[in-house]
């Protein structure tokens, strides 16, 4: 049975690392096994692809996957191209037409947030994997990395359960 499935990330192409390779190889090879796939990520510039030293091009996952880009902004992170979306709640609707049979959420922030409404608006399961320990980010916070440590690790531990 093939099926129709939905992938949110905030970590998406053209930034390179952990998360980015799971959603790409999994998109890939899902797709390559004949289920229809849809990725919602983040928009990028010209100069993420240059920061990470990538063709300018979408990446291409073959025929049966399709990559939907939406508005992001830069996020502070190790790699230096980390992007945020920014949730409008809104976008179950473009998904509407697509009917998936399942929701996979890669992250918790925009793009989670994304999933979640989506899969609750339209009655679909909601599956999410975390893929990093959001509290070593703290070292990224302005102020107060003790209480963005506490925080963050109780929001994704309540995002997920």
């Amino acid at each position: 049975m093939n099926m129709r499935i939905a992938m949110f990330s905030d970590s998406f192409y053209p930034e390179l690392g952990g998360i980015q390779d799971s959603v790409l190889t999994s998109a890939r090879e899902l797709g390559v096994r004949g289920h229809n796939m849809i990725i919602f990520a983040p928009a990028a510039a010209r100069r993420d692809y240059v920061r990470a030293n990538v063709p300018i091009a979408e990446v291409s996952l073959g025929r049966n996957v399709k990559i939907r880009r939406i508005t992001s902004l830069p996020f502070p992170s190790s790699t230096l191209q980390s992007r945020l979306v920014i949730p409008t709640g809104r976008r179950w609707r473009d998904l509407a037409q697509f009917q998936p049979d399942i929701i996979h959420t890669h992250t918790f922030l925009g793009a989670g947030l994304e999933a979640l409404i989506a899969a609750r608006q339209l009655q679909v399961p909601l599956v999410g994997t975390n893929h990093w320990a959001v509290g070593e980010f703290s070292i990224y916070a302005p102020v107060g990395k003790a209480a963005f440590r506490r925080m963050s690790t109780k929001a994704v531990a309540r995002y997920y359960n």
